[in-house]
């Protein structure tokens, strides 16, 4: 494993932007499209992982309704991939969500993301039916799991 930190960091810190953006790139080249960059809600709080000082992954937490919150934008970078980060990342974001009252979490990937859809099978997440905005995508998978 990677010797890296975590710390918290908003949707507007550089660091973010940059991970989201390169996500965002490589999300676009799987899936053939152009100008997939979406606008981060302000409400968004990220953790960002460091190592030497360099951010390379991140995941936000965006509050949906009463007791759940939903994972945004989780991200590795390719050179560190593989490394078991995105676990870290995955697992820090639980906590932060437990920490916050939040009983359940959901999220959305795509089909073009077996990795993805790897993890969060692995981590407990259950496959659930599409929802807001993404309800009418049929390259769109969304999962929840229960934190209690």
């Amino acid at each position: 494993m990677v010797d890296a930190d975590l710390e918290t960091a908003g949707s507007t810190d550089p660091a973010v932007l940059a991970l989201v953006t390169a996500q965002q790139d490589e999300l676009a080249e799987r899936y053939g499209e152009e100008d997939t960059l979406v606008e981060l809600n302000q409400d968004i709080e990220f953790l960002v992982l460091r190592t030497a000082g360099e951010a390379i992954g991140c995941v936000g937490l965006q509050p949906v309704s009463g007791l759940v919150g939903e994972v945004k934008r989780m991200y590795v970078v390719p050179a560190h991939r593989g490394r078991g980060l995105s676990r870290r990342l995955l697992s820090a974001i639980e906590e932060r969500a437990r920490a916050l009252g939040l009983t359940s979490l959901r999220l959305e990937t795509g089909v073009k993301q077996p990795e993805a859809i790897a993890l969060y099978s692995r981590s407990g997440y259950r496959e659930i039916p599409r929802y807001v905005p993404y309800e009418e995508n049929a390259l769109s998978v969304c999962f929840a799991k229960d934190l209690g």
